[in-house]
């Protein structure tokens, strides 16, 4: 009887310690100030002035999901021939898993890591790094509708023009 029952304690023990660890989520950053939404504030080209986004009418905004989701959007604000202004949106990336950013390596949709391409400043605001461009960025909180929209906007322009439809495109459009 002994013998059965170790047998039962290391058969349940060892169950509960699989569903646990299933249970528990990939942490896609070991930085959790990383998580939410932000709007780049400022860019600036090596060499030239900096540009913030009322100046310019442009910004963009990334949102980094603790699953893991990864968006990136386009934005800018244009003013109609009759004077009206509005905002064009550009879809520009969406993974799921889209990043990572461990140990103060960063990797975003599969490219190659980068350190310190993300330096936090303060709790919200973060300065980047890409390519020859400095971007400031500032923690957002947007209304639960428009965020989602957003994230949905960018999720199905990845998938739309993925996979097959790209390969039919190239075939068509430019052979």
């Amino acid at each position: 009887m002994t013998t059965l029952r170790r047998i039962l304690f290391v058969t349940t023990m060892f169950t509960g310690l699989t569903a646990a660890a299933s249970l528990h989520a990939e942490e896609f950053s070991d930085d959790p100030r990383l998580y939410g939404t932000w709007i780049m504030e400022s860019m600036q080209y090596d060499g030239e002035s900096l540009r913030t986004r009322n100046q310019v009418g442009y910004t963009q905004i990334k949102h980094y999901g603790k699953d893991g989701t990864y968006v990136c959007v386009e934005f800018y604000r244009k003013t109609s021939d009759k004077g009206e202004t509005y905002v064009e949106v550009y879809p520009h990336e969406y993974g799921k898993p889209g990043y990572k950013l461990k140990n103060k390596m960063y990797i975003e949709m599969g490219r190659a890591p980068l350190k310190n391409a993300i330096v936090f400043l303060d709790q919200d605001t973060q300065r980047g790094r890409w390519g020859t461009r400095t971007d400031i960025w500032k923690r957002i909180v947007l209304p639960k509708a428009l965020l989602n929209h957003i994230i949905t906007s960018a999720r199905i322009h990845q998938e739309v023009w993925s996979g097959a439809i790209q390969e039919s495109m190239k075939k068509n459009l430019f052979e």
